[in-house]
C-alpha cells in the first residue's frame, strides 16, 4: 500500500471498485483500498489508519462514524461522503447524523 491511503466503502465490491478505479486515474501516487461493509471499513482501520476515508451514500454512514470515532470524539482521518441519491440513507438521516456528529471533530 502506498504511504498515501485512501479507505473506500460502498454498498458493494462493485461500486468500491469502481470509485477506486476512477480516483485511481486521477491520484496514481495514492493507494486505494475499496471495501464493501462497514466490518471491512473497520477490520481495516484497526491495522492502518487511512489518510482518508470515502463513503458511498448507500453505507450506514452514521454507525461508521460512530464506530471509527475515538475517545474524545476525535476521528482519526477525514471523512468524505459521495451522495448519488436525493433520498438515499444519508440524505434522509442528515439530522440524525448531524447531531452524531455534533461531538465529533477530525483532528490531524
Amino acid at each position: 500500500m502506498n504511504n498515501n491511503t485512501v479507505l473506500i466503502v460502498a454498498g458493494d465490491h462493485h461500486d468500491a471498485a469502481r470509485y477506486a478505479t476512477l480516483l485511481e486515474e486521477d491520484e496514481p501516487d495514492h493507494g486505494f483500498l475499496a471495501v464493501a461493509t462497514i466490518e471491512e471499513a473497520l477490520a481495516f482501520c484497526e491495522q492502518i489508519t487511512p489518510d482518508c476515508i470515502v463513503v458511498d451514500d448507500s453505507v450506514e454512514i452514521q454507525d461508521l462514524l460512530i464506530s471509527l470515532t475515538v475517545q474524545g470524539g476525535i476521528l482519526p482521518c477525514p471523512v468524505v461522503t459521495i451522495v448519488r441519491q436525493p433520498n438515499s440513507l444519508l440524505s434522509t438521516s442528515l439530522p440524525e447524523l448531524t447531531q452524531a456528529l455534533s461531538a465529533t471533530e477530525y483532528k490531524p
